[in-house]
Formats: structure tokens, C-alpha cells, sequence
């Protein structure tokens, strides 16, 4: 788990904007099932 860790804040930097995109919509997906 830490070395897919690693890779994400990895291509994190590499693809910041991509990432940061589905980062919110993984965050809004998992609230909407939260809820």
C-alpha cells in the first residue's frame, strides 16, 4: 500500500492538474455514498 502511495504523489507532481481533477471527483463520489 505505501509503494502505491508513493507512486500516486509521484504522478501526483507528474500529472498535477489531471490528478487533482479526479481527486475531486473521487471525493465526491465517495461523499455521495457516505451520505
Amino acid at each position: 500500500m505505501f509503494v502505491a502511495y508513493k507512486y500516486k504523489l509521484y504522478q501526483t507532481k507528474k500529472l498535477k492538474y489531471i490528478h487533482n481533477k479526479i481527486d475531486i471527483s473521487g471525493i465526491i463520489y465517495n461523499h455521495c455514498i457516505a451520505l
